[in-house]
């Protein structure tokens, strides 16, 4: 059934105190994201039997406020410098908070299947410059059944997840009421904390930020870049330990991580459903958060991107011909590499690379056929993002009207606290490659 949405109000929110007005230099991490790249959430909730006050506004502006003052890169703007390289002005001109109404009840999303003709995010507006863009946006929607969803958007250059998450929860936080200084404050020096050596010393090739593989011909008349449809498929608890099972019974010598297993059975069947000739190569993205894995680890609080990239190579035929554990066992070997020398010597190499950092952002967001990017969100606390009327009853990526998702992207996400499992959400090529993923996703 169609479901309208209505905007009702759009609202500037700015710091609620004075905030430092600086240009935050970014690190090469940071830069190299691509010029229009913003990180999309949806948190589901349904009305409390009880609540008097259920999304109240006035709170949710006046503590997103209050967290603008401890994180205030989210308040202020993109610009460049001489060499045309982004900054963040941290000029205090705010974020967007958008209110909306629906006509439908949340049950007429179903199973909350991504849908492309909703929108629960604010759109940016792509012909502005990027001064005058927000660079944290949020919807509060609310539905005719009493329920409600809230949609972020953040600019990438801003924060990576883990970033994210704790203004998030920081914001949270002041709407209940609960708001300790006991939080690690934000640590804004972001050249400082990672620097690349003097002279840089890279000691990889760093093929994460060379060119993926090219299609060897055509397939399935599906054009580079073209947007796709969204499915999204379930895995239990038992079909995790089923998954799991078969794959460590054939890597023995290893120990395989949850993610590693999904994710080498996700870029199988990606790579079977695209029906590849045998000797295509393909490259699997998985970002990686290399706060612990530094040596020395970085400040406690660090606000920024620290996104490097495991990225295991095979071919075609073997991932499909083979079981689903050779792809897991491709997958760990990617992760462990992802050691500190590795990661320093890619903050080397991307300062070699400064004239190259736009191609290489392209690079590293070109996961079309034959190629695949799988995004974990397993580890990440969303459900528990509570305003103050309950923690949410799903979390989704924020797929919607108006946002382009490439086709070979997908996410692993958390299933409901109580469920176990994982939900998968992954984007196919067209309408038949997206059945037969499913239907081999769910042969194990």
């Amino acid at each position: 059934m169609a479901i309208n949405i209505t905007v009702k109000q759009s609202t500037v929110v700015k710091p609620s105190e004075p905030t430092p007005k600086t240009i935050l230099e970014l690190s090469n991490l940071d830069s190299i994201m691509p010029r229009i790249m913003y990180a999309r959430v949806l948190l589901f909730y349904r009305r409390p039997a009880a609540a008097s006050a259920f999304l109240d506004s006035a709170v949710l502006k006046s503590a997103l406020s209050r967290a603008l003052v401890h994180f205030y890169p989210f308040a202020g703007r993109l610009t460049a410098d001489q060499n045309n390289h982004i900054q963040i002005d941290c000029n205090g001109d705010g974020a967007l908070f958008v209110e909306a109404d629906s006509d439908a009840d949340l049950e007429d999303l179903g199973d909350f299947s991504p849908r492309y003709d909703v929108t629960l995010i604010p759109a940016v507006d792509h012909s502005k410059q990027i001064s005058e863009k927000p660079l944290f946006l949020v919807q509060v929607t609310r539905f005719r059944c009493g329920g409600a969803c809230i949609g972020f958007a953040e600019d990438h250059h801003v924060a990576d997840a883990t970033a994210y998450l704790k203004f998030i929860h920081t914001w949270a936080n002041f709407a209940r009421g609960e708001y300790t200084t006991a939080h690690a404050p934000p640590f804004m020096d972001r050249r400082e904390a990672l620097s690349p050596r003097r002279p840089p010393r890279p000691a990889f090739s760093h093929v994460e930020y060379q060119p993926p593989p090219a299609l060897k011909k055509p397939q399935n008349d599906v054009a580079p870049g073209s947007v796709a449809f969204p499915k999204m498929c379930k895995l239990t608890k038992e079909q995790i330990t089923a998954l799991k099972a078969k794959c460590q019974a054939e890597n023995d010598v290893v120990k395989l991580t949850t993610f590693e297993v999904v994710a080498g059975h996700i870029w199988r069947s990606i790579t079977a459903a695209r029906r590849l000739p045998s000797d295509q190569s393909t490259k699997l993205r998985i970002p990686v958060n290399g706060r612990r894995r530094m040596e020395p680890p970085l400040p406690e609080g660090y606000f920024g991107n620290v996104l490097f990239h495991a990225t295991p190579i095979a071919p075609a035929g073997e991932l499909v011909e083979k079981s689903v554990g050779f792809a897991a066992g491709k997958v760990h070997e990617a992760m462990a590499a992802m050691r500190s020398e590795r990661l320093q010597s890619a903050l080397d190499y991307l300062e070699m690379e400064k004239d190259r950092w736009d191609a290489i952002g392209e690079n590293l967001m070109n996961y079309d056929s034959p190629n695949v990017s799988i995004v974990s969100w397993m580890w990440m606390p969303l459900y528990n993002l509570d305003f103050g009327f309950g923690r949410p009853c799903f979390v989704a990526p924020g797929y919607g009207k108006g946002i382009d998702i490439p086709a070979g992207s997908s996410m692993v996400c958390p299933a409901a606290e109580d469920d176990g499992g994982q939900v998968v959400f992954t984007v196919a090529g067209d309408e038949g490659e997206g059945d037969l993923f499913e239907n081999v996703f769910y042969d194990f």
